[in-house]
């Protein structure tokens, strides 16, 4: 109930009624006890409101987030999960990844959800999860555990970032430099992550024997400096002429490359894309030296 007190400020209050008894039992009257309560629902008013910008808030996020309690009962999600699982909230809240996901996705779900709950704090790994129309999508799930106020884990919140894009163009790099008849490489703070079978070939190296070492392992060691100087002013823009040096191939016999790199991403970090041609035998003809005056006469 609500009224005004004299200086005409709003009060809400309750009526707690109960019977009151005579020394036989017989009901002779009931007390009223009038409590204010507007401290407590101006409180309550205070709180829905700061659930419902916080609503507000996660359904302006475009990746699909979702929170859940310890048995993976759904609390609530935001607007991209529904679009995501083509479902209304009011479907999704209150159901678990059984009843959402096809047997064999939400088994491997749950299973991961067991072993955040098992080793409460932030959990991220890589997952594939059909799309409301029937298409796998690649996901990135970052998920965090939560906790009640006695400190014990309460449930989960997880985000899916989609990285559906980012794979295929990462297969179709692959694909293309897989067949390139040059050799390209992606090294990251100095170190070879990934090459090419025009590298392998050049180099005389399997891409096991490389791959984790520096990239400059390969280079004569004479040429190392000037390789390192090149690459950091290539990789920042500072400079886009190609280079040439020696390197030195698995059985230890120097060639020469000519070598180009930029600055790229790859795997989400900054990396350095090089590749260089095998110019050994232009380099070995450029010295050839020239044949003594009158010989062939």
């Amino acid at each position: 109930m609500v009224r005004r007190r004299k200086d005409g400020s709003r009060i809400e209050y309750g009526i707690y009624a109960a019977p009151e008894y005579d020394e036989h039992g017989k009901v002779v009257g009931n007390i009223s006890v009038l409590v204010d309560l507007t401290e407590r629902k101006q409180a309550e008013r205070s709180l829905a409101e700061q659930i419902r910008f916080l609503q507000h808030l996660i359904d302006t996020i475009p990746s699909p987030i979702f929170y859940k309690d310890v048995n993976g009962v759904y609390l609530g999600c935001n607007q991209s999960m529904a679009d995501f699982l083509g479902r209304p909230k009011e479907e999704i809240i209150g159901k678990t990844v059984f009843d959402i996901y096809p047997q064999e996705q939400a088994e491997k779900y749950f299973q991961k959800d067991g072993e955040l709950f098992q080793n409460p704090g932030i959990q991220v790994y890589e997952f594939m999860m059909t799309r409301s129309d029937g298409v796998l999508r690649n996901f990135i799930f970052s998920k965090a555990t939560f906790f009640d106020f006695s400190g014990k884990v309460a449930g989960l919140i997880g985000a899916m970032t989609d990285i559906t894009e980012r794979k295929r163009a990462e297969e179709a790099f692959k694909s293309l430099v897989s067949y390139a008849p040059i050799g390209i490489f992606i090294a990251q703070e100095g170190k070879l992550k990934l090459i090419n079978p025009g590298f392998e070939k050049i180099t005389g190296y399997a891409g096991n024997e490389l791959l984790g070492k520096e990239s400059l392992s390969i280079v004569a060691p004479e040429f190392q400096e000037i390789v390192r100087q090149k690459t950091t002013q290539m990789s920042m823009g500072e400079d886009f002429t190609p280079f040439e040096y020696q390197f030195l191939n698995k059985q230890g016999r120097r060639g020469w490359v000519m070598e180009r790199v930029a600055s790229v991403k790859f795997e989400g970090q900054r990396a350095v894309l090089g590749y260089f041609m095998d110019i050994t035998e232009r380099a070995a003809a450029d010295f050839t030296p020239a044949p003594p005056r009158g010989a062939g006469i």
